[in-house]
């Protein structure tokens, strides 16, 4: 999947923060039409579907962090 030169194709999806960006402007689609009540329902659905995308972003980011400090203490423990 790629990205069309307009930006209104397909987009490749692998991260956390690459879902984010296609919810994103998928909401910001809704938002610009022209009766973006109509599609309330389908906004709450992506709203929440983005808060899901950037919770498992904060938990990577967490678990990254935690992965770095059991390889310092492993390092520390390694020297003695």
């Amino acid at each position: 999947m790629s990205t069309t030169k307009s930006g209104s194709g397909w987009v490749k999806i692998s991260t956390p923060e690459d879902l984010q960006k296609a919810l994103t402007r998928m909401l910001n689609k809704i938002l610009m039409s022209q009766d973006p009540v109509a599609h309330a329902g389908r906004f709450a659905s992506l709203a929440n579907a983005w808060v899901n995308a950037h919770r498992v972003e904060l938990e990577e980011t967490e678990w990254a962090e935690i992965k770095k400090r059991v390889a310092a203490v492993e390092e520390q423990l390694a020297k003695k």
